[in-house]
């Protein structure tokens, strides 16, 4: 369960930091992605898991790659 934890908090890590980048408040997220700004909240704060569809809303609202938005695979992981 650590481990998946230690997932769920790095990706809410990067949609955090891809938001702020873009200039956008949760709410102007939630507006532009069609995701509830509470899921919003709950996956930046690792409490929550987000779908590929979630990940794939997100991104092009943010005008970002999806792939920016997942933890580097690491060998050993």
């Amino acid at each position: 369960m650590a481990k998946r934890d230690g997932y769920l908090k790095e990706v809410g890590a990067a949609i955090r930091a891809a938001r702020r980048a873009a200039g956008l408040s949760q709410v102007d997220l939630a507006n532009k992605s069609r995701v509830p700004q509470h899921a919003i909240s709950e996956i930046e704060a690792g409490r929550r898991s987000a779908t590929i569809l979630t990940l794939l809303r997100l991104a092009v609202a943010m005008d970002v790659q999806p792939g920016s938005l997942l933890p580097a695979v690491k060998q050993g992981r």
